[in-house]
């Protein structure tokens, strides 16, 4: 899929009172405890697929890449277990060029990969689907805290300063959870322009909204890379996510 149609597009602006909109916001807090337990377990998770020969950690960038180029012509009908650790060579293969780049964190995508044993890949499925929703609308309450109606340049008489500190809570704390480092890092800059509340900075200066949208377009084309290799290759993954 093309970087261009990963481009998570703003909702346009409703007529609904923004703060009846934000208090309806989804969120990602519940995944905190996810990803904390799978953390408290990785240990016994590591010495296990050492056992069967899986041992992620110790797995280096070059035979990641080695493994995913030669797939291409490898059967996958050996055993499910087999298959299972090719298609996590293949999702982790696909998503190294953003771990190169520092957009995501690798250990933080391996432990919400991993906190389903018996369903691989159904809870990153729904967390990414959840998240997906979440930063669109997060990002467009932002936008209209900020700018005049539907504008990405004409700033508002009177910024709603606190509403947008919020907001940037929120979304920085959800891509935290994901380990999104880029956009955990532009919604902290952004915040820190609406604490000065630097006009200046908010219209032109790096870090503005622009700059948020964009890391957020970014490390989406990433997700949505994996999303449609397991649609591809485990569709039933979505079922859940989908009901």
């Amino acid at each position: 899929m093309p970087d261009d149609d990963c481009i998570l597009p703003l909702k346009q602006a409703s007529k609904q009172d923004f703060t009846d909109e934000s208090d309806r916001l989804p969120n990602l807090d519940r995944l905190r405890n996810r990803a904390l337990q799978a953390q408290a377990n990785s240990d016994q998770a590591s010495e296990a697929r050492a056992v069967q020969g899986q041992n992620w950690e110790k797995t280096t960038t070059s035979e990641v890449d080695a493994v995913a180029s030669a797939l291409e012509n490898t059967s996958l009908e050996d055993t499910e277990e087999t298959e299972d650790n090719t298609l996590y060579l293949q999702a982790f293969a696909i998503l190294q060029p953003a771990f190169d780049k520092n957009i995501l964190l690798e250990g933080q995508m391996r432990q919400l990969i991993d906190a389903d044993d018996e369903e691989p890949f159904d809870f990153i499925v729904s967390v990414l689907l959840l998240y997906r929703g979440e930063q669109r609308d997060t990002l467009e309450l932002i936008r209209k805290s900020i700018y005049e109606g539907d504008s990405l340049t004409q700033l508002r008489a009177e910024v709603m300063f606190g509403d947008t500190r919020f907001l940037l809570h929120k979304m920085r704390g959800s891509a935290m959870n994901l380990g999104n480092e880029l956009v955990t890092e532009k919604c902290a800059q952004l915040r820190q322009i609406c604490v000065d509340e630097d006009l200046e900075a908010l219209a032109n200066g790096p870090g503005n909204f622009n700059d948020l949208v964009e890391a957020s377009r970014v490390s989406a084309a990433h997700f949505e890379r994996l999303l449609d290799f397991i649609k591809i290759n485990m569709p039933e993954s979505f079922d859940s996510a989908e009901e």
